[in-house]
């Protein structure tokens, strides 16, 4: 009986040896975030609120629709960086449909002028900033061409 204890002592042993440690985990303390943002120099932040402020507004236009007489399209852009874009369609088929809302955030570059919604699964997400207008810009990037270039614009009111 002795003689099979040690081995067996061993074996354990061994194993408890062999067993991985686990990391300790390592607190760090959480700074509040308004605290965390004061630290940041201003080049750190991507757009200020003054460009917020400045590109905020409510544009709105006409959109071409394939089996309707339109869309009427309006986009609120909010100096916080949410927006509301509403879509209603014109004619015959706005008895029977009811208007889309999608709310969110979105987000704006400065150097390309180019507002980006954020959650939109249907349309275009992605729109460029030219005085007091949005250009609706294709899945390239670039400003829709063509003869009813013209519609895609939105105007601030």
């Amino acid at each position: 009986m002795k003689k099979m204890m040690l081995p067996l002592l061993c074996a354990g042993l061994l194993l408890a040896a062999c067993k991985k440690s686990e990391p300790e985990s390592v607190e760090t303390p959480v700074e509040d975030s308004a605290s965390a943002s004061d630290e940041l120099p201003a080049d750190a932040i991507p757009v200020a609120s003054e460009e917020l402020g400045a590109i905020a507004g409510t544009y709105a236009g006409v959109l071409p629709c394939a089996d309707c007489e339109g869309i009427e399209e309006t986009l609120t852009l909010n100096a916080d960086g949410s927006y509301v874009r509403e879509s209603k369609y014109q004619g015959e088929k706005a008895k029977d449909a009811t208007p889309d809302k999608l709310e969110g955030k979105f987000s704006y570059d400065s150097a390309t002028k180019r507002v980006t919604l954020e959650g939109v699964k249907e349309g275009s997400s992605l729109y460029e900033v030219d005085g007091d207008k949005l250009y609706f810009l294709d899945t390239d990037g670039k400003r829709v061409e063509g003869e009813l270039a013209s519609n895609y614009i939105l105007t601030k009111k």
